[in-house]
């Protein structure tokens, strides 16, 4: 696993949750992020949000990230932080 130094900001794309009538992320739940730089998305992983389920749903949040490349050569949304909506409005 291989992580970049430079934090990407984004806004989640898509987030689904393990179940999906039960409020919990769990390590299985999954989405997107598309970066705000090159408009790519890469993948998240439930882990990386355990403890934010008062956020729920995760659609349209906006969030920073580093990019992660693991050995498969996969790339990944990992180091997930909120970010301050600050004067959004």
């Amino acid at each position: 696993m291989e992580q970049q130094q430079n934090r990407h900001t984004g806004i989640i794309a898509s987030f689904e949750l393990e179940h999906p009538g039960w409020p919990v992320i769990t390590p299985a739940a999954k989405g997107t992020v598309r970066s705000a730089l090159d408009n790519n998305l890469y993948d998240l992983r439930g882990s990386d949000f355990k403890g934010m389920e008062h956020l729920l749903p995760l659609v349209g949040v906006r969030i920073s990230f580093i990019l992660v490349r693991w050995n498969d050569g996969k790339v990944t949304a990992g180091d997930i932080r909120l970010e301050d909506r600050g004067n959004d409005a």
